[in-house]
Order: structure tokens, then C-alpha cells, then sequence
């Protein structure tokens, strides 16, 4: 089913379950985790009874430590998102129908990202060491003409 988004969290200032719950006293019914180690482990317990997490990214590099009683006991359900698996298992015109909705997002400002810095191909080694170091705030982009 699809969810509207409500609030999204960032953290600058405070901490993860503050601001959860500063916003949803009572905690929120999905989450969305791109970061995993003790961030998805902290963002778990934000969970409602029966709430749902999505995992999708490891910035971290860090396991997720999962405490039985924190999935058991709110009958939590956690699953995970891969891009590539889920594009396979869609046809091609789902496909399509993907790009041209991402297309009008972006167009639109809707989706949006911020990029760095663009290096040309010839200074290729430079932009893979850029695009390795970590606390980057944007894109590390190639022009190809």
C-alpha cells in the first residue's frame, strides 16, 4: 500500500529518537533506512506496534544490531530494498513507465541532488578517489563530452 510521506528526519542537532518522537510522541508506522549500523538499530525502536522498516542503503558499513524482543514484542516487520533486483523483476514497459515518472519528478524539482563536483574523463583516478572519500555532501559526476 502506498504511504504519504509526513515528516522526514534529519540529524543535525538532535538526537534520532528525540526528534522522532518530538514529532510522533507515540512513534511513526514506517521507516525508510539508508544508513544501517547503530543509526538502523536507534531507528528501530521509533517504531510503532506492527511499524515497518525498509532498509535500502549501508552508508554506515556497520551491521544493524537487532534485539529480538525490539522485532518480537511490537511484532515489528523489517525487509529490504535493492534498486537493480527490483527493476529485474519488472517488465520492460514497467520500466519505462518508471523512467518517465522519475523524468517528471526531476523536471518538476520534486527529486533533485546535489552534485559536488564534475571532473573531466581524463581526470577519471581524481574523481574515483573523490567519489571514495567519505562525509561527502553531493554527487561525484563524469563529463563525457
Amino acid at each position: 500500500a502506498q504511504r504519504d510521506i509526513e515528516y522526514v528526519v534529519a540529524l543535525a542537532d538532535e538526537g534520532l529518537l528525540d526528534a522522532v518522537h518530538r514529532i510522533a510522541p507515540g512513534g511513526v508506522g514506517s521507516v525508510l533506512d539508508c544508513v544501517g549500523g547503530a543509526t538502523g538499530s536507534t531507528v528501530l525502536r521509533a517504531l510503532t506496534p506492527r511499524g515497518r522498516m525498509v532498509c535500502y542503503g549501508t552508508l554506515s558499513r556497520e551491521p544493524i544490531s537487532l534485539p529480538p524482543r525490539d522485532i518480537i514484542m511490537p511484532m515489528t516487520s523489517i525487509e529490504g530494498f535493492y534498486l537493480a533486483a527490483y527493476l529485474a523483476s519488472r517488465t520492460l514497459f514497467q520500466r519505462i513507465g518508471l523512467v518517465r515518472k522519475t523524468a517528471k519528478l526531476i523536471e518538476s524539482g520534486v527529486l533533485g541532488t546535489s552534485v559536488e563536483q564534475t571532473y573531466r574523463l581524463d581526470d577519471l583516478h581524481a574523481a574515483l578517489e573523490h567519489a571514495r572519500r567519505p562525509g561527502r555532501t553531493g554527487k561525484v559526476l563524469l563529463d563525457l563530452s
